[in-house]
């Protein structure tokens, strides 16, 4: 299963109006449509679709064309998500209007083009090759095992801070994840 690691955004500009869209893992699909229900409150649009895959397997989509033509936002926003192989991911598009209208056939590209932009740029992990592991860092060798973690392009789950340094938790690749374990195990 393929999950997303880290939000995703993108901003297009068809015609005059601007297209916000982000991509978000489905647990944070409630706060994120306030946070932007919060954040722009003059846009027209917010348009959102999710892919929910459960434990056994059983895909939940939905999605609302939030005032648009129907059939024109959230579906084609939607047929991305089922097609981009990324499980329990959520896409918003917020939508401000540029004074020109764009059709059907242009809402339908402007939306599809802004939801494979934002998970484009958002970073996703396979989890049959994620491997996990816990390291304690001596505030000393911070910078450099941050610097380790960033090159490998590991995921950073967890963070606690401890009186002698920081907790963290970290995904990845088996083989990246233990060379960054043995580096932060060679500063104790």
């Amino acid at each position: 299963m393929i999950i997303l690691a880290e939000e995703g955004f993108a901003e297009i500009e068809v015609k005059k109006s601007k297209f916000l869209s982000y991509a978000v893992h489905v647990d944070y699909f409630e706060s994120k449509l306030n946070l932007l229900k919060q954040e722009h409150p003059k846009a027209r649009h917010i348009v959102w679709a999710y892919k929910k895959t459960d434990e056994y397997g059983n895909v939940d989509l939905k999605s609302t064309d939030d005032g648009e033509p129907k059939g024109t936002a959230g579906k084609p926003t939607l047929n991305v998500l089922s097609y981009s192989g990324i499980d329990n991911v959520a896409i918003f598009t917020v939508r401000y209007f540029g004074g020109i209208l764009l059709g059907t056939g242009g809402l339908v590209k402007a939306y599809s083009d802004a939801a494979n932009l934002a998970l484009k740029n958002c970073k996703v992990i396979d989890t049959a090759e994620v491997y996990k592991a816990t390291i304690v860092v001596p505030f000393s060798k911070t910078q450099h095992i941050f610097y380790l973690i960033e090159k490998f392009a590991l995921t950073v789950v967890k963070q606690d801070y401890v009186p002698d340094g920081v907790v963290l938790e970290i995904l990845g690749k088996e083989q990246l994840v233990k060379e960054v374990k043995s580096a932060c195990e060679a500063c104790h």
